[in-house]
């Protein structure tokens, strides 16, 4: 709460005390690193992201602190990591078998996700004027669904096939050929709502598809809706977006999972997209 009314120091000074009284404790290591990045002390913020890491190398978010602590240090490691040109690559789908056009396609599918999306509590998700569809639709029986699993597995093939392995680098250290999905949602912004920037955790390539976009007619900001890359959920001074992307309808968007990611507000009525989390197997 503290950090949040821009007091990190004072936040500090709490967890700090957490942190002694639970010596052992992952999780009150782990709470440090957002307000140590916001109070200007990227230097502590990596050796407890490095250090946690020993246990996981895959958590996500602690590739994200560590991202943004090399960042807030001018380390030269840090464009590495986060190479936007390298490992953000958008795909057209093509529709899957059994329908006749994209847009056809996109469609069905649209109606179907917007069902899941009707009586979803927005108290369970923290996207402002939108909501999450809140169960794993990977085993759904909707052909839409079974059919947009096909149509992308081709689209995240190529983009594996172009990473090639490095054992010291958080993201082509896990490269290899065989891969499955963790997970697939639906996140629904209508006017002026917007995605929280965030990562995904548990995953290692996180996706963007955009099934219905309805814009507005005179936006008032050029980047409406805009998906973007490399700011922080609690940014620190001098770190804001890096990268940003227009949404375009049946295009899907893949990076790597750690990349923080979020919108800008979306001025039109309705803008609804798919997501999956992609992990080696």
């Amino acid at each position: 709460m503290l950090d949040e009314l821009n007091q990190p120091e004072e936040g500090l000074k709490a967890l700090r005390r957490v942190a002694e009284l639970a010596p052992n404790s992952r999780s009150a290591q782990r709470n440090l690193l957002s307000t140590l990045l916001r109070a200007n002390r990227p230097d502590e913020a990596l050796a407890i992201t490095r250090a946690l890491r020993e246990e996981d190398q895959d958590e996500q978010y602690l590739i994200a602190c560590e991202a943004t602590a090399l960042r807030l240090m001018g380390d030269a490691f840090y464009p590495t990591i986060c190479d936007y040109d390298r490992f953000v690559r958008t795909y057209e789908i093509a529709p899957p078998r059994g329908y006749f056009t994209a847009e056809n396609f996109n469609t069905s599918l649209a109606d179907m996700l917007r069902a899941q999306h009707r009586g979803v509590n927005p108290l369970e998700h923290q996207i402002p004027n939108g909501s999450q569809t809140n169960r794993n639709l990977l085993h759904s029986p909707d052909p839409a669904i079974k059919g947009f699993l096909n149509a992308v597995e081709g689209a995240v093939r190529d983009y594996i096939s172009r990473l090639k392995a490095e054992p010291h680098h958080p993201f082509l250290r896990r490269t290899r050929e065989r891969f499955r999905f963790q997970g697939l949602w639906s996140a629904r912004v209508l006017k002026d709502g917007y995605l929280p920037n965030h990562v995904h955790d548990r995953g290692w390539i996180s996706s963007a598809y955009y099934v219905a976009i309805m814009p507005p007619e005179r936006p008032k900001d050029p980047r409406n809706g805009w998906l973007k890359f490399g700011e922080p959920n609690k940014a620190p001074a001098n770190c804001g977006p890096e990268r940003w992307l227009e949404p375009r309808l049946g295009q899907l968007v893949l990076f790597p999972s750690y990349m923080w990611h979020g919108t800008s507000a979306f001025e039109g009525p309705e803008r609804l997209s798919a997501a999956f989390d992609i992990v080696p197997s």
